[in-house]
């Protein structure tokens, strides 16, 4: 199906035309053929959830009779499965954090939802991302990607919230992220935590296998070699930390191919993960209970 087939379909049923879930593209939409594909593409740039698109309908104001049986259709929640998730390759360097604004991502907060962020957890300060911790919750990209080599540089803030107040700084840096928003959302998460950073955690149904082993359970853990306990305080470090002092940027790097995945923290390689599942999704950032700022993510083509 089309990306902008169900908008499409839509903005007829809107302009009170007949139409069906199970039309065929290819059927003139009469004179306002032009007029549904300019109002289906600006929508399309905009919506991120099925409750974005129906919200979307009735303020332009579509019968909400028309709109509730769209709401029901089992097509519908088929479309929208397959929209969020539907990868893209990555085939120029894409700057995620431009400095500018956050167009490329949405915010997803525990108990408020997509776009809801009354406390303004995640905003641009001096170009950089700052993530306050607050809430429970991320920003995750518009888009799914596959086939990268990510590079995100972050370094630590000085808030915590909560139990973060007294225990070790926490975020995460997650990829593949596929289906319904929540804590968590299925994804593969490279570990942002006192002296954890590189550690890659499964979330809700995503699998790895490295060095033969398989995890599968949610918050299952690969540490990287030699990594010693970790002592859960604020400010912890371990003897051979990979992190940078506080207050210096770190350098994460994520190379992601098919169902191969190799991390890398401040160029010292952490691990290389084999038969990934999923093997594309979108991208998230964690809000844990610690501030901290991202100044780049970037996605560059591999080979």
């Amino acid at each position: 199906m089309s990306v902008s087939f169900l908008f499409r379909q839509a903005v007829l049923a809107l302009l009170g035309l007949s139409v069906t879930l199970v039309m065929p593209l290819d059927v003139p939409a009469q004179s306002n053929a032009a007029a549904t594909q300019t109002i289906a593409q600006s929508a399309e740039a905009n919506l991120v959830s099925d409750e974005d698109f129906f919200s979307w309908l009735l303020s332009l104001g579509a019968d909400s009779n028309k709109v509730a049986s769209l709401r029901q259709s089992a097509d519908t929640r088929r479309f929208w499965d397959w929209y969020k998730d539907r990868p893209e390759t990555v085939r120029q360097p894409v700057q995620l954090l431009n400095g500018r604004d956050l167009s490329a991502w949405y915010p997803w907060l525990e108990r408020e939802g997509v776009f809801a962020d009354r406390d303004r957890v995640f905003t641009l300060t001096n170009g950089w991302l700052r993530i306050s911790g607050q809430r429970n919750g991320y920003l995750a990209t518009r888009k799914s990607y596959s086939n990268y080599r990510l590079v995100a540089e972050f370094k630590w803030g000085q808030a915590t919230w909560g139990r973060r107040k007294e225990l070790t700084r926490n975020s995460g840096l997650c990829i593949h992220g596929v289906g319904e928003d929540k804590i968590w959302m299925r994804a593969i998460e490279i570990q942002i935590a006192e002296g954890q950073t590189g550690d890659v955690v499964v979330l809700d149904g995503a699998k790895l296998t490295v060095d033969g082993q398989t995890k599968v359970r949610s918050f299952d853990t690969f540490r990287r070699p030699g990594a010693e306990k970790v002592v859960d305080k604020t400010g912890f470090r371990a003897k051979e930390d990979l992190e940078n002092p506080p207050g210096e940027w770190n350098t994460i790097e994520v190379i992601a191919i098919g169902g191969t995945l190799r991390v890398k923290v401040n160029d010292t390689p952490i691990l290389a993960g084999e038969f990934a599942y999923p093997t594309a999704g979108r991208i998230y950032l964690q809000s844990n209970g610690a501030e901290i700022f991202f100044r780049r993510l970037d996605l560059h083509p591999v080979p």
